[in-house]
């Protein structure tokens, strides 16, 4: 009879575990779930911050593959002809090929190579257009924001024509512009 009640208390102890294990991949798949919830929200919730910049932003992988370019940036480039598919996993200089070489792909490996931040001015001559970029370097490669800044360059050199032209009339009216009956 022991061995009886022996077994049972086995069988029982046995069923325990069987349930104490059961309970407890139930908890972890139930845990699992809600951590990919609250990855996805939080996923979703970057997108929408980086959709709503008024900057053109691309995250560029180590293999400097595009791995995310927002709304504001495919404006920007939207003479090229180029849609979230024909850039998203692509490498940048395959994908933009014209870029390969410039400065800009300079300042961009110089940011990588040296972790520092790199801020300049690029002129695009395929768009005609002038940005101002901002490359930040991380683990996971390169992000770089960028505003199209060509109608301030434009004002700019406007600006600077306009002053050299009233240097050359200062210059040819000599110092004309004394006093009044001098």
């Amino acid at each position: 009879m022991e061995s009886d009640d022996e077994e049972k208390l086995l069988r029982s102890v046995a069923l325990q575990n069987v349930q104490t294990i059961l309970q407890a991949r139930q908890r972890a798949e139930q845990e699992l779930v809600e951590a990919k919830g609250e990855l996805r929200a939080a996923n979703e919730r970057m997108e929408r911050m980086l959709e709503s910049l008024t900057d053109g932003f691309c995250a560029v992988g180590p293999e400097w593959r595009i791995t995310y370019i927002n709304r504001r940036a495919l404006q920007l480039l939207a003479p090229l002809g180029k849609s979230r598919a024909d850039l998203v996993g692509k490498v940048i200089w395959d994908a933009l090929p014209d870029l390969k070489g410039t400065t800009l792909d300079s300042a961009c490996r110089r940011a990588i190579e040296t972790r520092e931040t790199a801020s300049f001015e690029y002129f695009y001559p395929r768009l005609a257009s002038w940005f101002d970029l901002r490359a930040y370097p991380s683990p996971d490669g390169l992000t770089v924001y960028f505003q199209d800044i060509t109608r301030r360059k434009a004002d700019e050199q406007a600006l600077k024509d306009g002053n050299s032209r009233l240097q050359v009339a200062l210059a040819e009216h000599g110092d004309g512009l004394g006093a009044p009956g001098s």
